[in-house]
């Protein structure tokens, strides 16, 4: 999965560009880099949501009470899903 951590939102869109496709169309995961479960995870699709997402977690505090001071993003992928404990 690419993907990284962002501190701030150019950076995110900079990782964006090279998740479209030929018609420009993309699906990105935005969370907090620590955080547990499904707290904080988003789906976006374009840039509003990106933008709406990256502002809802970045500067927020996580479960932990630890600051989000940047915001893991990730290319989505389709597929089953496998968790190991």
């Amino acid at each position: 999965v690419k993907g990284g951590d962002k501190n701030s939102f150019k950076k995110v869109m900079d990782f964006v560009e090279g998740c479209k496709d030929e018609e420009g169309n993309f699906r990105v995961v935005l969370k907090p880099v620590a955080s547990a479960g499904s707290e904080g995870v988003f789906f976006a699709t374009n840039e509003d949501e990106c933008k709406k997402y990256y502002d809802e977690i970045f500067g927020s505090t996580n479960v932990f009470g630890c600051l989000n001071d940047s915001v893991l993003i990730q290319e989505f992928l389709e597929g089953k899903e496998y968790v190991v404990d």
